[in-house]
């Protein structure tokens, strides 16, 4: 596979993880569980390999947590060195 072809099949995938895990989560626990970026990871990693599947997974996961719906600088100091955890944990 010449480096073209392998840079848009990457660029698809990476696509594919991004808009899928906007749509479709669902809540384990305390985290979110993304079933469509598993999917992609494992898909890519048969289809290119670790290496290209490894930079998928790290753009897929970079992309998710830069467009997260709050902001970090939201929180202030107080909140984070508060005794009170719920007031920091309800921003998030």
């Amino acid at each position: 596979m010449n480096k073209t072809r392998l840079l848009i099949t990457m660029a698809v995938f990476v696509a594919i993880g991004v808009v899928g895990a906007q749509f479709l989560w669902f809540p384990a626990g305390i985290a979110k569980a993304y079933p469509v970026q598993h999917a992609v990871n494992v898909v890519s990693a048969v289809t290119l390999g670790p290496g290209p599947a490894i930079i998928i997974a790290f753009m897929i996961g970079s992309r998710k947590k830069s467009t997260w719906s709050w902001d970090i600088t939201s929180i202030s100091r107080r909140d984070i060195w508060s005794n009170d955890c719920w007031s920091f944990l309800s921003k998030i």
